[in-house]
């Protein structure tokens, strides 16, 4: 991470296949997203066997977890609580400014659920409420964010990408991080 700054890298298909692989440059990554949605019944397995994995290969590598709001719906505070408390103190949870780092993907209307979860787990807090805007996504719940990000690394129609979307989180949020989105 350089200057505030954090980029994240994400492909979302859902494939129908019998094996889905990401290629990654690992040389480049600080830590990979745990992108989980709500309720679905592998989630508490699939995490623990990433963690596991980790512990087991030896190897200094780093997950955080970003809460799908999108996917299945609204995440329960308890729900978010329990995965946080169960795994923000391993060795291979992400930590940024010494505080366990969590995002999400969308969720503006449960922004003020983020008070009570940020005060009872010190997490550091970048969400993706990119359908708010910059400006008004920092205001949300009185400002819970810690950063924000975007998903805006993808053209519009016919239209050519631009660097105006970055520019506006850049602005709005003077010093505190940007995670931008980077995609192929």
């Amino acid at each position: 991470m350089t200057q505030g700054r954090i980029a994240l890298l994400s492909w979302c298909y859902e494939a129908q296949a019998k094996a889905v692989f990401a290629h990654f440059m690992v040389a480049h990554i600080d830590a990979f997203a745990l992108n989980i949605a709500a309720g679905y019944s592998s989630n508490a397995a699939q995490v623990a066997n990433a963690f596991k994995a980790v512990v087991s290969v030896g190897v200094n590598f780093q997950f955080f977890f970003s809460f799908d709001y999108a996917g299945n719906g609204s995440w329960a505070i308890t729900d978010v609580e329990s995965y946080l408390t169960g795994y923000i103190n391993k060795a291979a949870y992400y930590r940024y400014n010494n505080q366990p780092f969590v995002s999400t993907f969308k969720g503006t209307s449960k922004a003020e659920d983020w008070v009570t979860i940020k005060a009872n787990t010190g997490c550091f807090f970048v969400p993706d409420w990119s359908s708010a805007g910059a400006g008004p996504a920092l205001t949300l719940a009185g400002g819970v964010a810690d950063g924000l990000f975007s998903w805006a690394a993808w053209p519009w129609a016919n239209a050519p990408i631009t660097q105006f979307v970055d520019a506006s989180y850049t602005t709005d949020l003077g010093s505190k991080p940007y995670m931008m989105p980077v995609s192929p």
